[in-house]
């Protein structure tokens, strides 16, 4: 027995219900009558366990109103089928899966005989919207009727059918109320009047009951059997195969928008990551030099050098890490010794010779700096002297055995080792190096080399040829370092006259005055914290000038990030463009949302899960977005580097990701956000 008790229900002064009284029992056809606007609505929301009013609701002895609402909803899909005056429907299935998904969902039973008799079996591959009202009424009592519930309530079942149909469905319920279950009609139709076996009258705020003269039989039920049926998400999935062409059309056009999108920011950064990577791999160090052009053969005979108080200006600025001469190679140092010492004898040819800062290549003319710190990688073997030579293992095998060799190949290693074993602390070097110096005259100064002859120990030997690109023009295989200390001592003898005379190469005794060496060239490094163009901009604003490859490099990732930034704004506008037209689309099928999860609450399922089963139709959308915005943007990075640009494109798993992100941000996202506001 169903009862609903004290029943108090008003919309502010109007009373509909007062102490009101309300009683179906089983094997009955109860039915509530009433005109329009007495409350036969309000009743049914009561009934169907609606969050109105006041009342008791007991069912078989058990308060059901003191339920939360997950157990109401229990009780509803559990003991209860519901059909509403305006069926609910998922406007994306046909009739036929709408029953599979009832019979998945409530473990449902194979009901053909009730799809004859109330004659719907040529609606199964019918979409909701092309059912006629009776026919939806129709579709709806069935569906109400798979689980084989022990409650059926109707509202106006049978106020769109025509008296065919209607006796149908009559004589259908009166057997199923008569089977042992609680039939409820809310109806103001007269054919039902004389058929129910109990009839509520609303009148006056109260419900007055009559029953009807009837001899009323328990007959046995049908003999149902269960329904064997696919997962109910199967059916969910689809949803999609209604209207496919139109919803592939969108998804194609998400598709290229986010693919597109993607593929400009992305490709943008990939131009930035590939500058950047090619930033890492050259020091950020520059040259300085006074209004020259570099790498100019006349240079040490046209232009001037930078002197002692115009370097402590450049040391001044801020963000200079170091800054040390640069010089460069001319014909004066091309000069062979033939001092022999210790069976050794070194040749110095005509080389740029790049030392190592912390691990990074620094360029210098055959010196090193005491104070750089070579590479492990390349050290074969160390000595511990306090002041030597770096030198190349196999130019020193060379020096001393005499042999020259095509390739390594072609080395002898049992000898080659021998030979480098007798190395030690106590071997030395004998080498000639070219000290630069200037002779002043009335016309012009004068850039001449001072051939002198340095022995030094060995402090490291490293494995060559050693490759260092020193700029765009030059690149060297040095074979011989020497401390650039050596070179700066000589300078300063050579400038006091404790040097023999110095002879021009046409023998005669050089008469004018010697001054002291200042390199037209210095090289500096930048720290971390300054961008290099800062350093720059400081130099050349005290009239020097600057060579850099980093700040070439340097330029073209700002160049690349400015235009990435506008790459940016375009694809953003043009996602803006595609969400706002989306959202639309989306918005204008709210309605079909707000069915959708009716449609299951109506039959017990909280609102909260409907909405999860929709997010699952949902997600499967997503996951169809984001492969079509893959294999978009795949598609596109095809064409680019294989007709447009063939050289590089840094493909990160972050241009993936953004896609498929973006892709379920529109296909669920959106939807969830436009269906969040509905309640339970």
């Amino acid at each position: 027995m169903l009862e609903l008790k004290n029943i108090h229900v008003g919309y502010g002064k109007h009373i509909i219900y007062e102490d009101a009284y309300f009683c179906a029992h089983h094997n009955e056809l109860t039915l509530v009558m009433g005109k329009s606007g007495s409350g036969k609505s309000t009743l049914h929301q009561l009934v169907t366990l609606h969050n109105i009013g006041k009342y008791d609701y007991y069912y078989d002895n058990e308060n059901i109103g003191q339920l939360s609402y997950k157990q109401k909803q229990e009780f509803i899909n559990k003991k209860m089928g519901i059909v509403n005056q305006i069926p609910a429907f998922i406007d994306n299935l046909t009739i036929k899966d709408h029953i599979a998904l009832c019979q998945s969902l409530w473990d449902g039973y194979d009901i053909d005989e009730y799809i004859h008799r109330l004659e719907i079996q040529h609606v199964l591959n019918e979409y909701p919207q092309q059912l006629s009202g009776g026919e939806k009424i129709r579709v709806s009592i069935l569906l109400a009727m798979i689980h084989q519930p022990e409650i059926l309530v109707f509202d106006e079942p049978i106020a769109s059918l025509d008296k065919h149909h209607s006796q149908l469905i009559i004589e259908l319920l009166k057997e199923y109320a008569h089977q042992g279950h609680i039939v409820i009609v809310f109806t103001h139709d007269k054919l039902m009047k004389c058929e129910g076996d109990v009839v509520y009258f609303i009148e006056d705020k109260i419900l007055n009951c009559v029953y009807q003269d009837h001899q009323v039989k328990k007959i046995s039920s049908s003999k149902l059997t269960k329904k064997t049926t696919q997962h109910y998400l199967q059916y969910i999935y689809k949803m999609f195969n209604h209207k496919k062409i139109l919803k592939v059309c969108m998804i194609v056009f998400m598709a290229i928008a986010i693919g597109l999108s993607c593929f400009s920011v992305f490709y943008g950064n990939s131009v930035i990551y590939k500058y950047q990577n090619e930033l890492k791999t050259v020091n950020k160090a520059g040259v300085i030099s006074k209004n020259t052009d570099f790498f100019d053969d006349t240079l040490y005979n046209n232009s001037s050098p930078i002197a002692k108080e115009e370097l402590k200006n450049l040391e001044n600025i801020k963000h200079i890490n170091k800054i040390w001469p640069y010089i460069m190679c001319h014909d004066g140092c091309n000069i062979i010794s033939d001092n022999i010492i210790n069976q050794f004898r070194v040749f110095q040819n005509q080389k740029l010779i790049a030392v190592r800062e912390k691990g990074e290549i620094q360029y210098n003319l055959g010196t090193y700096n005491e104070e750089y710190d070579y590479s492990q990688k390349r050290l074969t073997s160390t000595f511990d002297v306090d002041e030597g030579i770096y030198i190349d293992q196999y130019f020193l095998y060379y020096l001393i055995t005499g042999e020259i060799m095509e390739s390594i190949v072609d080395l002898d290693q049992m000898k080659f080792q021998e030979v480098m074993s007798s190395i030690n602390t106590d071997t030395e070097i004998e080498f000639p190096i070219g000290i630069p110096y200037y002779v002043e005259s009335q016309e012009y100064r004068e850039l001449y080399f001072k051939q002198t002859t340095i022995r030094m120990k060995i402090k490291g030997m490293y494995s060559g040829p050693l490759d260092f690109k020193l700029c765009k023009e030059f690149s060297v295989n040095p074979d011989i370092f020497y401390p650039l200390s050596v070179e700066k001592e000589y300078r300063e003898k050579i400038s006091q006259g404790l040097l023999p005379a110095i002879k021009e190469s046409h023998g005669e005794i050089i008469k004018e005055p010697v001054i002291p060496f200042y390199p037209i060239y210095y090289q500096f490094s930048v720290d971390d914290n300054a961008t290099f163009s800062e350093v720059k901009e400081e130099i050349e604003a005290l009239g020097y000038r600057v060579y850099s490859e980093y700040y070439d490099k340097e330029v073209q990732v700002l160049v690349a990030k400015d235009m990435n930034k506008g790459v940016t704004m375009i694809s953003a506008l043009i996602m803006c463009v595609a969400l706002m037209l989306f959202f639309g689309i989306k918005y204008n099928q709210k309605k079909e949302y707000q069915d959708f999860v009716r449609f299951f609450t109506n039959r017990g399922i909280t609102s909260q899960k409907a909405k999860k089963i929709l997010g699952y139709y949902f997600i499967y959308e997503g996951i169809l977005c984001s492969v079509a915005s893959l294999l978009t943007m795949g598609i596109i990075i095809y064409i680019f580097m294989r007709f447009i640009y063939r050289e590089f494109i840094f493909i990160h798993l972050s241009f993936f990701l953004f896609c498929i992100i973006l892709s379920f941000v529109i296909e669920v996202g959106i939807p969830l956000l436009i269906v969040r506001g509905e309640k339970e």
